[in-house]
């Protein structure tokens, strides 16, 4: 049987073929044992085979190598995310998201510096302050929260309910007023619009954290009739983001360093589910609504999925190919870390903190994949982390991490 068709991929722009062959010859993920384990008959394919068929040293006789382009990326899409790529003739939904999100981890380089919930220990909770702040600290990646709600709107919200340590209603400061008992997914955007989040649930932890809705964010929500602490869309915060790294942001006083940042940052979107309490099909229509949202964007390549439900990452890797993929672990320390994500398909592997050590992050290591961990506050958490190698740190202080990680 004929070894599968062409594994290699070319990238545009600064990242050469050669320094990517080397980075993935240098791993151990180079390997087909994934899929072998998860469709009957696949041979391994070895790496030696896979220096063959990039040399071209392997005649490919009658089951001829195509060359499958992916979708156009959008022109705002990251030079080091827009390459071709080349792809197993029949290669199935897995073939495709394990070697794209394998491939990733050999062209992504630096260090991931996330916002978590945007910046919640600067602004209240994934609104449009929090991802502003997050923004101004020249963030790589935002991490947020999706929900669907009741009319089939991607909404950026945590809680399975709305809550009075965070939200309250519009025009009425202060006060404790009775919530709607329906989960987001059972309210309709227009009534979650009646609530805003300009709280903070946790001031211990947050002392620093302000409702004052920074210049951009007030502008972009006045111009679109909702208060600047309405709990926001996904669509919204695309728009946001561009509006950002655009003329709006130059007005508003954001430095050019600001809006090239803001241009190139990545959102990691967390599916928020609980299984034993969520209904299958429900769940099954905000997956839906969150692909038909990014794409209809043109967000693809700028998102990441992540969530504890593995199974929701590995639906959406199989819709779509190009995301790249996060598995969430928390109060665990798993005895196969890696094997979470491979078996996902996932790229990252994104730990609790608490539970993660500098042997985990080497066999994380060893199969190619990379550790995010969230979400360290200390400088001496962060010093740990970063002395075991980790890949990229989830924070609610990335103003505080950005200037640890220049000292």
């Amino acid at each position: 049987m004929a070894w599968p068709s062409c594994l290699f991929r070319v990238f545009r722009g600064s990242a050469s073929l050669f320094r990517v062959i080397r980075v993935i010859r240098g791993s151990s993920v180079w390997r087909y044992w994934p899929l072998s384990r998860l469709t009957a008959g696949r041979k391994t394919f070895r790496r030696d085979n896979f220096w063959k068929i990039a040399r071209s040293e392997v005649d490919s006789g009658p089951d001829k190598r195509k060359i499958l382009h992916g979708s156009k990326r959008n022109a705002r899409t990251p030079v080091a995310a827009r390459p071709l790529f080349i792809l197993p003739c029949r290669a199935n939904w897995f073939d495709k998201a394990f070697l794209f999100n394998t491939l990733f981890q050999a062209m992504t380089v630096g260090f991931d510096l996330q916002g978590h919930r945007g910046a919640r220990g600067l602004r209240p909770e994934n609104t449009l302050a929090a991802f502003e702040a997050a923004l101004d600290c020249g963030v790589t990646s935002i991490e947020t929260d999706v929900r669907g709600t009741k009319d089939g709107v991607i909404v950026l919200y945590h809680d399975c309910r709305l809550t009075p340590s965070l939200c309250r209603p519009v025009g009425m400061a202060d006060t404790v007023a009775p919530l709607p008992t329906s989960t987001i997914g059972e309210l309709p955007l227009a009534e979650l619009r009646r609530w805003i989040v300009d709280r903070n649930p946790i001031p211990a932890d947050f002392p620093d954290q302000v409702a004052a809705a920074p210049q951009l964010g007030a502008s972009f929500a006045k111009r679109r009739g909702m208060h600047a602490y309405a709990i926001p869309t996904l669509a919204e915060l695309f728009a946001f983001i561009d509006a950002y790294a655009g003329a709006e942001g130059a007005s508003s006083g954001k430095t050019p360093a600001q809006r090239a940042s803001a241009a190139r940052v990545i959102l990691d979107l967390e599916v928020k589910r609980l299984p034993f309490f969520e209904d299958e099909a429900a769940a099954r229509r905000t997956e839906d609504a969150l692909l038909e949202t990014v794409r209809t964007a043109s967000w693809v390549g700028r998102c990441r999925i992540r969530s504890f439900d593995h199974r929701a990452v590995a639906r959406l890797l199989r819709a779509e190919p190009q995301l790249i993929g996060g598995v969430l672990v928390a109060g665990t320390a798993p005895l196969q870390p890696a094997g979470l994500a491979i078996a996902t398909g996932a790229a990252l592997y994104c730990p609790d903190y608490r539970f993660l050590d500098g042997e985990q992050v080497r066999a994380v290591h060893e199969a190619g994949r990379r550790v995010v961990p969230w979400t360290p506050n200390d400088p001496e958490e962060w010093r740990r982390l970063l002395a075991w190698g980790v890949d990229g740190i989830t924070t609610d202080y990335p103003d505080r991490l950005a200037q640890f990680l220049k000292v």
